[in-house]
């Protein structure tokens, strides 16, 4: 069973993270360990399925030596509830319970991101042919997934949430139904084959309700439309009108996120993300690129600092990589990987939780 971590628990100040218990300023910054979402055991244990993405205790400690805080770690529902070939779902959670004891272990922050409803339905083919397997918006057995985390993690403060990955209007061959919320928290089939705020935003208010019925003082993620990029429409509200608290607004950026926008890469980020972050916290739960991006790397960061806005670099070890061949062995970081770590190692500062 989880056990209490020694890391600070944090809370949301105006637009800051702060330490719950000083209110001293916190800015997280690390990287997106991919692997578990797609996890596939040869056999059965915790130990197999990270075996089986090569997750191990050392690629904790080249995060930590990069200076990360923070890693985001992608999974996916049902493995939660039902494994995966001979792993059962406790299997999968203890894997879930020894990444989180790697990372506390290094002063580094969870953030648990549901990142797939499950391993085999496809919800569309990408541009080069790929399959994809990012759901467009939650189902109802989300809601019992993240009030079952939310209850195992409610003694570890060093365990964030991030809601659902990349909210998005279905891709063409996308053809699962959509679901939707209702006011008073029931679920209705959805007419439309679109998701916007209106879709997207009762399913966020429904789960983040379902977190804090068993976890008040969780610190919650919660993406954009369009993929996560497009954050207008936010701050939740609760029914008096109110900012919800408590809430940490998550985009995602790569050199071929515009939605639309004109202008440079500065102009459209602004309107994306840039102004709801003069007055909430605001988060870049995913962003990356390849040889070609290192220059747009360098601007996006640059940007990000100058907003005061956190982040967790895409990925470790998956597409755009941040290391030259993870699964060869070569750990060495890539030509945007080097741009990513430079990002970490100035972000220390005295007194951070990492630190303290």
């Amino acid at each position: 069973m989880a056990t209490a971590s020694d890391l600070p628990a944090l809370a949301v100040r105006g637009r800051a993270l702060v330490r719950r218990d000083t209110g001293a300023p916190v800015r997280l910054r690390g990287v997106n360990r991919s692997g578990l979402e797609y996890a596939d055991p040869a056999a059965a244990g915790p130990e197999a399925v990270l075996a089986s993405v090569r997750f191990d205790e050392a690629d904790l400690d080249r995060i930590a030596g990069w200076g990360a805080r923070v890693v985001r770690i992608p999974f996916t529902q049902d493995f939660v509830f039902r494994g995966r070939g001979p792993a059962s779902g406790a299997d999968y959670v203890a894997a879930l319970d020894q990444v989180i004891a790697w990372a506390e272990a290094r002063g580094i922050y969870t953030l648990l991101d549901l990142q797939w409803l499950d391993g085999d339905t496809p919800h569309g083919v990408g541009q080069d042919g790929s399959i994809n397997r990012v759901p467009p918006l939650p189902i109802p057995e989300t809601v019992d997934l993240w009030r079952t985390l939310a209850l195992r993690y409610r003694d570890r403060p060093s365990v964030l949430f991030d809601l659902f990955n990349e909210p998005h209007t279905p891709m063409a061959g996308d053809d699962t139904p959509l679901v939707g919320v209702l006011p008073d928290g029931g679920f209705w089939p959805l007419p439309a084959r679109m998701v916007g705020m209106d879709e997207w935003q009762p399913w966020a208010l429904r789960l983040i309700d379902a977190i804090r019925d068993v976890h008040p003082e969780a610190l919650i993620f919660v993406s954009g439309v369009n993929w996560a990029f497009d954050l207008r429409g936010f701050p939740l509200l609760d029914r008096a009108g109110r900012p919800r608290d408590g809430i940490v607004y998550s985009t995602h950026v790569y050199p071929w996120c515009r939605a639309g926008f004109p202008g440079s890469p500065e102009r459209y980020w602004t309107r994306a993300f840039g102004r709801l972050a003069r007055d909430f916290p605001v988060f870049a739960g995913e962003f990356g690129g390849g040889e070609a991006d290192l220059e747009w790397g360098r601007t996006l960061l640059a940007y990000l600092e100058a907003w005061t806005v956190g982040w967790t670099a895409w990925s470790w070890c998956d597409w755009p990589p941040l290391l030259r061949d993870h699964r060869g062995g070569d750990c060495d970081p890539s030509g945007f990987g080097a741009i990513v770590r430079a990002g970490l190692t100035g972000s220390r500062r005295p007194g951070d939780p990492a630190e303290a």
